[in-house]
């Protein structure tokens, strides 16, 4: 007679198992491979540099960097100056890669729907179809794009997205697309093969020093390990995860993971330290100017808003102590305050 495990125990034995191969993997090789302090500086230079030049491929490459490291608001403005210089010159091909990492990288200004739209459309364009590194390009956008609306869809680019990666070798971009369709595996309910990818790809990150990977991968450990009543092992994940962006000033903020370690601590009673862990949070995203970022932040929490519905249109005119008050710097000093939920 065979026995049944409930599906709750199969999910937390396979993510606490991901885990302990992670930190076991990060306890023996120390810490993760990162750049050298020097060469930190140097790409800053080369960063600066780069932003106030008015050659479109060095723009380009310089969002490219940015992109790869999570910071959409930083790369947007290199993305759209780079689009308008190829356009200039005639580039239509390299107008078109800007355009689609621009877009990408403002999503979260947008319609996830209407910007999955405008990312299948260029993949129907006869230069995309034609060119295996930009349909990669756009397939990528457009996987996380879907992730948010559609994890069938997703999948679909996904799993396009890696195979042409493997065609042309980037091998980067494979360990990504595996632990993209990890999270995916989870949304099936296929927990399994869920861990096994996103352990993996999380390992891969690690041994190629991709930071801003890692932090991904971490971050979405840590929510599976929330979404079986684990917070103590979760916010270990968390933690990792925003230790590893903190220690790049180039790296994008890890909402995921700063959201996530407050829910963690206030499912382990620690409210207080749950809320300041969100205002720290707020100020950062302040000079990173996110308004959907720092609105994500505060409207996700219930329990910050002392058990007021966050999703009300009105909650943030309800609870001021909560919102208005922490929304205000972010507003543009030039225009009077505005309803920010």
């Amino acid at each position: 007679m065979s026995i049944r495990v409930p599906k709750r125990v199969v999910v937390t034995v396979a993510i606490a198992l991901v885990g302990l191969l992670v930190f076991m993997s990060y306890r023996s090789n120390g810490i993760h491979r990162s750049l050298t302090a020097g060469k930190r500086l140097g790409q800053r230079a080369e960063s600066k540099a780069a932003e106030t030049s008015t050659d479109p491929q060095m723009l380009l490459a310089e969002a490219n960097r940015l992109y790869w490291l999570n910071n959409g608001p930083k790369a947007a403005p290199l993305f759209a100056k780079a689009e308008k210089l190829f356009a200039a010159q005639g580039d239509g091909r390299n107008e078109l890669y800007a355009k689609v990492g621009r877009l990408r990288s403002e999503a979260e200004t947008m319609s996830f729907v209407e910007l999955s739209r405008v990312l299948n459309e260029q993949l129907q364009n006869p230069i995309v179809r034609n060119d295996s590194r930009l349909r990669l390009w756009c397939l990528i956008a457009k996987g996380y794009t879907d992730l948010e609306i559609d994890y069938r869809a997703s999948k679909r680019d996904w799993l396009e997205a890696q195979d042409i990666a493997k065609s042309l070798g980037e091998d980067q971009w494979v360990t990504r697309a595996s632990g993209e369709l990890g999270l995916i595996g989870f949304l099936e309910g296929n927990p399994g093969r869920a861990a096994r990818l996103l352990g993996g790809a999380l390992l891969s990150t690690m041994a190629s020093g991709d930071t801003a990977g890692q932090v991904r991968f971490l971050e979405l450990l840590g929510r599976g390990f929330e979404e079986v009543k684990r917070p103590a092992e979760a916010l270990k994940f968390f933690e990792r995860a925003i230790k590893l962006a903190e220690a790049d000033p180039d790296c994008g903020l890890p909402f995921m993971g700063y959201e996530g370690k407050a829910d963690a601590m206030a499912s382990l009673g620690r409210t207080d330290e749950a809320k300041s862990v969100l205002e720290s949070a707020l100020n950062k995203a302040r000079f990173h100017i996110l308004w959907n970022n720092h609105k994500y932040l505060c409207g996700r929490q219930p329990w910050y808003h002392d058990g007021f519905n966050p999703w009300h249109r009105n909650a943030c005119l309800h609870r001021p102590q909560f919102c208005a008050e922490w929304y205000r710097p972010f507003w543009n000093l030039h225009e009077p305050p505005r309803q920010c939920c």
